[in-house]
């Protein structure tokens, strides 16, 4: 663990927080500037106040080292954003998002709201945005272990309203998550897909549409390649499909050994208050029940029924 510099060592912090103009400041002197072999140059941030986090994080003291952005123009001076550990921002991190670990945000990406960003998660990718367009776009949403969310497609790819992204799950082209959705394991959505209504997708999954957009609200699918491990299930959405789990019955219904109603659960990155749930708008799909179908019953919390569920119920 980095330890916080004492303020009485560094003028220069001090002479700001008296000032009262910046929460943080830039060094760019030897010992906290690294090059990368991309061409990028970044300079460690060190805090000028206390900086005072949600999401369960511990207050940022003045004089703590945090990570590492290209230019000022990475990390708001408002707000309780925060960049720390070894992170890496060439985009832009704002509100009180939280950057941390090894996690890494490409120049087109923009980290917002009440997101964290953390592991080795990475938020963009050089190499999609320069030829084929799209922002990444994180707003209140966790994305964290070896999860990326990348551009692509000409379109905004967008993780919202305290959606999960979590394991190695690839998000990108334009694809969105919202409505506190969450992906676990190895799954990958790209291309038009929106995943709402609290939707849970779990294993190895690789879901794109069949010609222009899908829809997935508020459904429950997992799959664990048990025979060759990470080799995921491939679903092609066609144009018009309402039911992503309709669609993966009638392609390989003899994969999955449970169907039935799940519970949606709350994910714990979040920390987060009913009040700002309430203020996002997505309260309504915490403890919401949805159809599921799995191949491996212990990934969903059940529902203590039998039945043929397959309507999202927020009531």
């Amino acid at each position: 663990m980095i330890s916080a510099t004492p303020i009485s060592t560094v003028p220069v912090v001090a002479a700001n927080m008296l000032a009262g103009k910046k929460k943080y400041r830039v060094l760019r002197d030897a010992a906290h500037t690294r090059t990368y072999p991309g061409g990028y140059t970044v300079y460690r941030v060190q805090a000028l106040r206390p900086i005072y986090r949600g999401l369960h994080f511990p207050v940022v003291q003045p004089g703590a080292l945090g990570g590492y952005i290209s230019s000022e123009q990475c990390l708001t001076q408002d707000g309780d954003c925060w960049v720390e550990g070894d992170a890496v921002v060439l985009g832009k991190v704002t509100d009180d998002a939280q950057v941390r670990d090894g996690a890494f945000v490409d120049e087109t990406a923009i980290v917002s709201g009440c997101s964290a960003v953390s592991g080795m998660a990475r938020v963009g990718d050089p190499l999609t945005h320069d030829s084929q367009g799209g922002r990444v776009l994180i707003e209140s949403a966790a994305v964290t272990d070896l999860a990326r969310v990348t551009g692509g497609g000409g379109k905004d790819t967008i993780i919202s309203g305290f959606s999960t992204i979590t394991g190695t799950c690839h998000v990108a082209a334009g694809a969105q998550i919202g409505e506190m959705s969450d992906l676990e394991g190895n799954v990958t959505i790209a291309g038009d897909v929106q995943v709402g209504g609290g939707s849970t997708l779990i294993g190895d999954l690789t879901i794109t549409p069949s010609d222009e957009s899908a829809t997935i609200n508020g459904e429950g699918l997992a799959y664990t390649n048990k025979q060759n491990p990470g080799v995921p299930l491939m679903l092609t959405i066609p144009e018009g499909n309402t039911s992503l789990l309709e669609y993966a019955d009638m392609v390989a219904g003899e994969k999955f050994t449970k169907r039935g109603t799940a519970r949606h659960h709350m994910h714990k990155l979040h920390g987060l208050s009913k009040d700002a749930y309430e203020e996002a708008n997505v309260w309504e799909h915490v403890e919401v029940e949805y159809p599921a179908m799995t191949n491996e019953p212990r990934q969903f919390i059940w529902v203590d029924r039998e039945e043929p569920v397959l309507r999202i119920n927020r009531h």
